[in-house]
């Protein structure tokens, strides 16, 4: 029998390469556990994934869209009742789409259908949902109120494929901070129902999961599913440059002005050890986050320094291993760099990016320095760990991929144990 595997994922554009790369790590282990496996990634961009991911098949996010239309199980009869009702209402249609998918499929077709809609899609969405024998989230830092939203359609969706028979698990996870109440009523509702969670860090995400009633049997902390991927690219010595990624974007909380004085820093620091300093580019989105748009505006042009044309993980990697250090506001350069044996300096101003730095800093347990922007003397701090990085760079490259290698086996346990999981349920 041909394993199906219906797969969700924190970056449905493809163009922030984290990930991407944690993608890639994903359907690379479940290809060595099921190779003929039928593999499905939710995407908005076909074309990106036949490049990325070429053994799976994209899945159109518009399928999805209408089955998650606002009273399309009650209709209008909601209007003849108190507007107070309504969040009760919604909180209901959601609960019926979760817990009896079959049942709302039909009901939803029949009166999307008499209002002559095309529901092909939606179809093809719930048929690949509901047929799977595995319903997984990959990698991300999804689970957080600067991505509620997507939170909490993942949630949904993973809920819904247990409901249709599916093994359900989410795969290195990073989670929180989680303050707003309609993700925090969604994790209530399904994520003590999923069968297995990884953790890409256990410093805040265990604890996280405890409140939600999540059994500890059914948690693993590995490591980021990225680090594989990063570490086959490990070069035979380290580089001479140094690194550097800022992330100008509303959840990271950095400002123009904090760039300024970064970049006032790094320049300095670079000058100082003779090292070219080079663009390390995770997210490029031209309409949002975009490092190499950030690095122009932190150094101006520099001679072999832009990232321009950089546009897949194995080409930011290969940029990574010309480093001696990395100077990161991103989460997966940090990851990218460890991984190779290769020291950071992680820039956190935002509560999420604090829990992502200092998660991955314990991970690793070297190596990894964490700056908060917050700190009035910040650029002294960031001046000082940078000198520090750089000169224990070679002492630390050992451990470094010690810890990566570790992380991976890790990993791969968290893989196999899934599959464990899905032959018990045939």
């Amino acid at each position: 029998m041909t394993i199906q595997i219906f797969v969700d994922n924190s970056g449905y554009h493809l163009l922030n390469m984290g990930d991407v790369a944690m993608l890639q790590a994903a359907l690379t282990r479940l290809r060595r556990l099921w190779p003929q496996a039928d593999v499905h990634i939710i995407t908005i961009a076909p074309e990106r994934l036949a490049r990325y991911c070429p053994q799976a098949q994209p899945l159109s996010t518009s399928g999805r869209l209408p089955w998650l239309y606002p009273w399309n199980i009650l209709g209008a009869s909601h209007r003849l009742l108190p507007s107070s009702t309504h969040q009760y209402l919604r909180d209901f249609e959601t609960y019926v789409r979760m817990t009896k998918p079959d049942l709302a499929r039909r009901w939803v077709n029949f009166r999307l259908s008499q209002r002559g809609k095309d529901l092909k899609e939606m179809h093809d969405f719930l048929d690949l949902l509901l047929g799977a024998d595995l319903v997984i989230a990959t990698g991300g830092g999804f689970i957080t109120d600067a991505f509620e939203s997507r939170g909490v359609t993942i949630l949904e969706t993973l809920r819904t494929g247990k409901s249709g028979g599916a093994v359900t698990a989410m795969l290195g996870q990073g989670l929180g901070p989680v303050t707003t109440p309609g993700l925090k009523k969604m994790l209530k509702r399904t994520v003590s129902t999923l069968d297995f969670i990884s953790l890409r860090e256990g410093r805040a995400g265990v604890q996280f999961l405890s409140e939600f009633d999540v059994a500890d049997s059914r948690v693993m902390v590995t490591g980021d599913d990225a680090i594989e991927l990063a570490y086959q690219a490990t070069p035979e010595e380290l580089g001479n440059a140094m690194g550097i990624n800022v992330r100008i974007a509303s959840y990271s909380g950095v400002s123009a002005t904090d760039t300024d004085i970064i970049g006032h820093s790094v320049i300095e620091a670079s000058i100082n050890h003779d090292a070219p300093l080079i663009s390390v580019p995770i997210a490029m989105n031209p309409t949002g986050s975009d490092d190499n748009q950030s690095f122009q505006k932190l150094a101006g042009t520099l001679p072999d320094g832009h990232g321009e044309g950089i546009d897949s993980p194995e080409e930011v990697l290969k940029q990574v291993g010309r480093c001696r250090i990395v100077i990161t506001g991103s989460y997966h350069a940090g990851v990218f760099a460890l991984s190779q044996g290769i020291s950071v300096v992680g820039l956190a101003k935002s509560a999420y990016y604090h829990d992502k730095f200092l998660g991955l800093a314990e991970q690793f347990g070297i190596g990894c320095h964490v700056i908060d922007l917050n700190d009035q003397n910040f650029s002294g701090k960031l001046a000082a760990a940078i000198d520090r990085a750089w000169v224990e760079a070679p002492q630390v490259r050992t451990q470094l991929l010690e810890a990566a290698v570790r992380q991976i086996k890790l990993g791969q346990t968290a893989y196999n144990r899934l599959h464990s999981l899905v032959t018990q349920s045939h």
